[in-house]
């Protein structure tokens, strides 16, 4: 009995000492700086976006600023002018191959290195190429969130927002989800970069166009012809 007493009596000052113990605590979410996740571009802009298929965000010290990645024959980028309404998009593969693009509104006009004649789209007749800029600038952002904010990390000079997640892999026919990183500038609230699985896209940012673009005479002169024929439908009457 003595025996078994001094037992209990162990028992209860463990389980009291243990309760006089401070709980761990967990590790203290970072704080979202306030204002907007991600920005558009200014009005008066124009930037590069430059994808690679297998390449990742560059530490602090291996990067410099505006530094662009290489450019093989796998990888392509887009050059996007900006001076609102029109959008400007040249887009080049690392083969040769390139493409101009011009969006007005819900227009857009491509040409195509093998196409005879321009290719002309609409927000309710897009073609393979078509780009929304109706409500964003820059693509491929929406799984950001304040839940999967990560904290503020400097990238290349720069104070950047960290965003990770796994999200539903981008490859057509694909269900399987892959890591996701965005990298958006603290100050401007601009991307620098974005990593889906082992795609990488960086950005960079030139000099501010001077004046809004006029499109060539050909591109214009389809859109025109555009905009006449859906003047004329409407104006025919209900059968």
């Amino acid at each position: 009995m003595k025996k078994a007493a001094s037992i209990l009596a162990l028992l209860c000052c463990a389980v009291m000492v243990k309760a006089q113990q401070p709980a761990a605590q967990a590790t203290p979410k970072p704080e979202l700086p306030p204002g907007p996740l991600l920005n558009h571009a200014p009005d008066m802009a124009q930037w590069t976006i430059t994808f690679r298929g297998a390449a990742t965000v560059p530490d602090d010290k291996s990067a410099k600023p505006g530094e662009k990645p290489a450019f093989d024959t796998s990888d392509y980028r887009i050059n996007i002018i900006k001076t609102k309404p029109v959008y400007h998009v040249l887009m080049a593969t690392g083969n040769g191959e390139k493409m101009d693009k011009w969006c007005i509104g819900e227009v857009q006009v491509t040409k195509e290195p093998n196409a005879a004649y321009p290719i002309l789209s609409t927000s309710s007749n897009k073609d393979a190429y078509y780009m929304d800029f109706s409500r964003q600038d820059f693509t491929g952002f929406g799984w950001i969130s304040a839940g999967n904010y990560q904290g503020i990390k400097k990238v290349a000079g720069v104070d950047c927002m960290i965003f990770k997640d796994k999200i539903k892999s981008p490859t057509p026919g694909a269900s399987d989800l892959v890591d996701a990183q965005a990298v958006i500038d603290v100050k401007s609230r601009l991307p620098l970069y974005l990593q889906v699985g082992e795609g990488l896209s960086s950005y960079q940012y030139g000099n501010t166009p001077s004046a809004v673009q006029t499109p060539p005479e050909d591109v214009t002169a389809l859109i025109q012809q555009w905009r006449k024929r859906i003047q004329q439908a409407s104006m025919l009457p209900p059968s």
